[in-house]
């Protein structure tokens, strides 16, 4: 797997991760093209990952870099990925899987689709569950795309895809939060949206281990109380970002909708452990009411603050109730 001239660069973060690395290297080691650059990055961990890295992939041509200071999954993807060299470059979490045709097939699909910021497969779980886990592509012009993900993406399917890096602004940071970094996965999928569109191939290429340690498994474990405030939190995290390049009063109003429809998953339970659904009237309207207060504090100059709070008054004073 070692290239002259690496097309592709696959981001390896991993942390205390021995028992699943070696699988995980492989598998990217057997792709169906040769011009990869893979890049491992060992967080401080205190297991054997960094010596197995070293003794096992060092002389294939795969770059190890042992990080001295703990950085956590965010800080360490972050890393990563404004230390790619190459057009192209993918993350893959220490304990993932790929097909051997993973890279040649996305790599197409972006060479082909120049908008596109992102091609991504359906994900197989694998471990402790055994689904199939998809979602629709993004397409369009900037505003629709965002409402799109707004409605429908409840997860993170396209983090694990291709990402085509030229398109992206350095350096790239990840939307980090309080909430032990809840769904920071997918709040940067809403990131990457913004710069061009998603394009699905619809075959299962990458496998996700679900194991008794996974980073889900984690939060589901917490209080209903703290995961409607972690996803209050991603809500804000998705208004941060939307209101950098949404910037129309109309347009914004129709975000705003959008937004306030995912925070109280009005047409769809976009994360089943909130039960934000099945909360009464009063707990809505002070999720909403928050929900107000912060976007109007984060929106950017030039973004009409007006238009964001308006949009919360009317909507508390209609159908949500006071």
């Amino acid at each position: 797997m070692v290239s002259s001239h690496p097309l592709v660069t696959a981001c390896v973060p991993a942390f205390n991760g021995e028992e699943f690395i070696t699988q995980t290297i492989d598998s990217v080691c057997s792709q169906t093209i040769d011009n990869i650059h893979i890049m491992i990055s060992v967080d401080l961990s205190d297991d054997e990952t960094l010596k197995i890295c070293r003794s096992r992939f060092a002389d294939r041509g795969i770059e190890i870099i042992e990080q001295k200071q703990r950085l956590g999954f965010v800080g360490n993807i972050e890393y990563l990925l404004n230390s790619v060299k190459t057009p192209f470059a993918f993350l893959m979490p220490h304990d993932d899987l790929i097909e051997p045709t993973y890279v040649e097939v996305l790599l197409k699909l972006l060479q082909e689709q120049k908008e596109a910021s992102v091609a991504y497969c359906d994900i197989q779980r694998f471990g402790l569950a055994d689904t199939v886990f998809r979602q629709s592509p993004a397409k369009g012009e900037l505003l629709y795309r965002i409402l799109h993900y707004l409605k429908h993406i409840d997860g993170a399917v396209p983090f694990r895809g291709l990402i085509r890096m030229d398109m992206l602004n350095r350096p790239i940071q990840l939307p980090a939060n309080s909430f032990d970094n809840y769904a920071v996965d997918t709040t940067f999928i809403l990131q990457l949206l913004t710069y061009g569109e998603f394009v699905h191939h619809e075959a299962c290429l990458y496998r996700k281990r679900i194991h008794s340690e996974s980073k889900y498994q984690e939060w589901v474990s917490q209080s209903v109380a703290w995961r409607r405030e972690a996803w209050l939190a991603h809500c804000i995290d998705c208004a941060k970002v939307a209101l950098k390049v949404v910037r129309k009063d109309k347009d914004i109003e129709m975000m705003m909708t959008a937004l306030c429809d995912r925070l109280l998953m009005t047409e769809r339970d976009l994360w089943w452990p909130t039960k934000i659904r099945g909360s009464t009237q009063p707990e809505k309207n002070n999720l909403l009411r928050e929900f107000l207060q912060q976007c109007a504090r984060v929106a950017p100059e030039g973004c009409s603050k007006l238009v964001v709070q308006k949009r919360f008054e009317e909507l508390i004073k209609e159908g949500q109730g006071v």
